[in-house]
């Protein structure tokens, strides 16, 4: 369904900024076929940066859980991290932000739980959870043991509220 989107997100790389601004305007277009297909193409799109980030989330917002996500994942900041967290509180997970939320861990971890802090947040946990309880792919067993030892470090760290290493105890019990 989406593989022309990488074939349409390299021709309109061509034209530059100006393709960039179409495809920004599309992805909050009212119908939702267009938004999700400018969606995808922003998630085929690069090199990005972090000026592009409130057009990304605001595609987010009109598409929660969608394409635009992958255009997020794609840039190393925290500011996309948070806008991945709060898409994912917002909206729970099995979905593109889910999916980019885990990419991001262990290192986004942190950034997580000073969320989870912040709000209550049961739909950022079961996203986190969908993820963590996936079986771990011969190509990700390295990344799944950093993860492993990260959240057994913030599960046994008694400088820690309860709550917070609760919340990495029960992420450790999603793990299998």
């Amino acid at each position: 369904k989406y593989v022309h989107s990488k074939f349409l997100a390299e021709d309109m790389r061509r034209l530059g900024e100006p393709a960039w601004k179409v495809i920004v305007d599309l992805s909050v277009s009212d119908d939702e076929r267009v938004r999700d297909l400018a969606g995808s193409v922003m998630g085929q799109w690069f090199p990005l940066s972090e000026e592009k980030i409130p057009e990304i989330v605001a595609a987010l917002r009109r598409e929660p859980g969608g394409w635009p996500a992958r255009a997020l994942m794609r840039i190393p900041s925290e500011e996309a991290t948070k806008a991945l967290i709060d898409d994912v509180a917002r909206i729970g997970g099995g979905n593109q932000s889910s999916f980019a939320l885990g990419a991001r861990l262990p290192e986004a971890f942190p950034l997580v739980f000073e969320r989870m802090e912040e709000v209550d947040s049961i739909k950022l946990a079961s996203g986190l959870s969908e993820v963590l309880s996936r079986p771990a792919e011969p190509e990700n067993l390295a990344r799944r043991q950093d993860i492993v030892k990260w959240l057994m470090a913030a599960a046994s760290n008694q400088g820690k509220a309860p709550a917070y290493r609760r919340q990495a105890t029960g992420f450790l019990l999603d793990m299998g």
